[in-house]
């Protein structure tokens, strides 16, 4: 799940098609999907959008990205924040949690030996 980055909000958001110069529905605020950093204005949102370095390498250059594209980086993101969380944890602790949970979490074993 993805949050409204504005610290007031913080409203989930699913999914989405197309642009990836978002606004959040609930505050309108404008932010990036790639890397989430709030803007000031619409416009602002899509000047970053066009040149965000979160934005994959391979990302052709523009606004869009499509299911697949989006999908990945949402899962990414995922991974990421996921990585942060079991780092925090104490290394018997977070071994314990790899051990039980190799069917959800296959990739992240090899990441903390």
């Amino acid at each position: 799940t993805e949050f409204c980055p504005n610290a007031e909000c913080g409203v989930a958001f699913f999914d989405f098609t197309g642009c990836c110069a978002l606004n959040c529905q609930n505050c309108d605020c404008p932010f990036c999907f790639w890397c989430h950093a709030a803007a000031a204005t619409s416009l602002e949102n899509h000047i970053h959008v066009a040149s965000c370095p979160a934005r994959p390498a391979e990302q052709e250059a523009g606004y869009y990205a499509n299911d697949v594209e989006i999908a990945a980086h949402v899962k990414k993101r995922a991974s990421e924040r996921l990585r942060e969380y079991l780092n925090t944890l104490a290394a018997d602790v977070r071994a314990g949690v790899l051990q039980e949970s190799p069917l959800l979490l296959p990739e992240y074993p090899a990441a903390f030996d």
